[in-house]
Formats: structure tokens, sequence, C-alpha cells
């Protein structure tokens, strides 16, 4: 993965536009993270083995879930932020750390939130493999990343043009539903489901945060969410 990750997003870069966007209740980026973040946490029971990969500075574990969680992140700073931030939320390692011999068949949920799109697809198929080996029977492991057949390209310009980071050279991979099912069917966890989340609704967060969950739930209502930016997976045992 791109040294990018490592050293130029600084400590706790995105929980601060999370945490800074809720608080305001405004803010495209802010919402588009805090949704995905609620509709994912909705999905793990509390008091379960939760392995948060790629967690980042810890904001999903910290905020949203009531699981035994582990998250585990490839840098540094990073886990050094989530660890000084959400330490009573759950143990943080970097990948150098987390081995994954150590966790056979520990965890009842995996999460991978926003990674597959800066990885290529061997990457991919190794690390799904890597996590099968580490997931209880009958557990499972929530993935998302961009639908390219959706707005993302409209979002993700927004964000390029108005962020403070820019990701137009980090996108490696471009998935809609079809080309990362394809994918996927060649790695060990081939139960695969596929929803698309995150309509158009969510530009009206620019101005409120309700307002935008409400017209995204409204327009999810009418098409089922048809024009979903993000795409997430479930894999399963």
């Amino acid at each position: 993965m791109s040294e990018f990750w490592i050293n130029e997003v600084t400590p706790g870069y995105y929980d601060q536009i999370l945490i800074k966007g809720v608080k305001k209740k405004s803010g495209i980026q802010s919402n588009w993270h805090n949704i995905t973040f609620k509709k994912i946490s909705k999905l793990i029971t509390s008091k379960s083995e939760h392995l948060d990969y790629a967690c980042g500075p810890g904001t999903f574990i910290g905020n949203y879930l009531k699981s035994n969680s582990i998250g585990v992140d490839i840098s540094q700073q990073q886990i050094d932020y989530a660890k000084k931030k959400y330490s009573n939320s759950g143990k943080f390692l970097t990948t150098e750390e987390f081995i994954f011999d150590n966790y056979n068949e520990k965890f009842d949920y995996i999460t991978v939130i926003g990674l597959l799109e800066f990885i290529n697809s061997d990457e991919i198929i190794k690390l799904v493999n890597k996590l099968n080996m580490i997931l209880k029977p009958n557990g499972k492991v929530y993935l998302t990343t961009p639908n390219y057949r959706g707005l993302m390209y409209f979002l993700q310009k927004f964000v390029n043009i108005f962020g403070k980071v820019s990701y137009e050279n980090q996108v490696v991979n471009r998935f809609n539903k079809d080309t990362l099912e394809q994918l996927l069917i060649n790695s060990e966890l081939s139960n695969i489901k596929i929803k698309k989340i995150l309509n158009f609704g969510i530009f009206l967060s620019a101005f409120n945060h309700n307002l935008g969950i409400r017209f995204e739930k409204f327009i999810e209502k009418i098409f089922w969410n048809f024009f979903g930016s993000i795409l997430l997976i479930e894999l399963k045992k």
C-alpha cells in the first residue's frame, strides 16, 4: 500500500472530520462516514468478538460499537491516536503487531471499511483468505468500497477539490457490484451478498446531517438504492 497513508494522512484526520461534523450537524464527508458506520454497526451484535481491519484512528470502534473489538491499521501514528483516545473501547495494534496465526477462528465479525479501492485485486484475495482463517464458523466479514457505477465519481471529485486530502492518485480499484462479485468468488469466502448504500441524499448533509439522512432514506425507499454510492459486502463462512 502507498506510503501516503502512513506519512501524509495526519493522525486522527478522519476521526476529527467526523466528530466535528457530527457536532456541527453538517458536512458531506462527515455524514458519509457517520451513516456508513451506523449501518454497519447494526449488523454487529454487542459483546461479540470483532476485528476492524484498517481501523484508522479507531473512530468506528470508539463511537459506534459495544463489542469486544480489536482495531488494526498499517499506520503507527493512527494506532497511537486510537490508543490515546479510544483505549476504553478496544485494543489497537499495527499490522506488524497483529499476527494472524494467533487469532485462529477468533472473530464473530470482521469489518474492512474503505480499504479495497486502495489495494490491488491479488492483495484483496489474499486479505480475504487470511480473514477467513481467523473467522469463527458462521462468522461474517463486512467490507465497503465505492460503487463507481453510482455517484462516487462525483462525491470523490467533490472531496478531492474541497477536502484537505485528495484521493486522485491513491485509488487502485474502481469497482461496481458486478466486477467486485466476479473478483470475490475467487476467494475462500465465496458466500457473497452485496448491497448499495448512500444515495444522492447525502449531498444535503452539506446543510444539515438530519436532512441528509432523511432524504437518503426517502430515496432508498423509492429506488432501493439503485443509485447507491457505496457497496456494502457481506462474506459468510
